[in-house]
């Protein structure tokens, strides 16, 4: 399979897709946080939007540092080059150079801006719509802080915060676990925004990976468990 050889390439597109992705984010979010204050309307509904904003920039800099970054235990506390952080909004006609954060700069402006936006979630008393299930809310916030302080080997705050984000969430059914994974149910904290014309259900990850799926992927290289693990699994 020629997949396998991406991890050998410094020039496929897959090693600055993600790059250019979550930056761009990160762009359209920095125009949010820098201008939703002075914005006409209720100063509970600019909490809320501006809490949202900044658990976007804080997931997007988590993102960019595990891809990008070393692990924290390799980093000498954090002192190894991180990402480079963009916290206002520029020009995207006349784009500003910007030096690289270390990994521990990078990770304290990721908990700013998650405490910061936990704060005003608490400010605005707003609540996410059922339908809403892609946007951010309090839960996400401490959820995304929760993943970043395990990257951070900062064992208390994820203990923590793992627990404030699943509050008030149940496991999911039985049939709920059996039925595909492909709506929202009990346990759906964060999901993603679905159009009509960009249907997940062909181009998904897990379509990609699901043995009993029709992607193109799945037809030509099956992905199925081992019979080495099967067999070790008690019946």
């Amino acid at each position: 399979n020629n997949l396998a050889t991406y991890k050998n390439s410094k020039t496929t597109y897959y090693n600055y897709y993600i790059w250019y992705y979550y930056y761009k984010l990160i762009g359209n979010v920095n125009q949010i946080i820098d201008n939703v204050d002075a914005a006409t309307g209720p100063e509970s509904d600019k909490a809320f939007i501006k809490a949202q904003a900044l658990v976007f920039r804080a997931y997007a800099f988590y993102q960019l540092s595990t891809m990008y970054g070393i692990r924290w235990c390799d980093s000498e506390n954090g002192a190894a080059n991180g990402i480079v952080l963009r916290t206002s909004a520029t020009d995207p006609t006349a784009p500003q150079d910007a030096p690289l954060s270390t990994l521990a700069e990078t990770f304290e402006q990721i908990y700013k801006d998650l405490d910061d936006a936990i704060a005003l979630f608490g400010k605005s008393g707003g609540k996410r719509a059922s339908s809403g299930f892609y946007l951010p809310d309090l839960s996400v916030a401490y959820a995304v802080k929760a993943r970043a302080a395990l990257y951070r080997e900062d064992w208390a705050t994820a203990a923590d915060c793992a627990a404030k984000a699943r509050s008030g969430y149940t496991l999911m059914s039985a049939n709920d676990y059996a039925a595909g994974f492909n709506a929202p149910n009990s346990e759906w904290m964060w999901g993603v925004y679905e159009a009509e014309d960009q249907t997940l259900y062909y181009y998904s990850y897990f379509a990609y990976i699901g043995s009993n799926s029709s992607a193109s992927a799945s037809r030509t290289y099956p992905v199925a468990i081992s019979k080495e693990l099967i067999d070790k699994i008690p019946a």
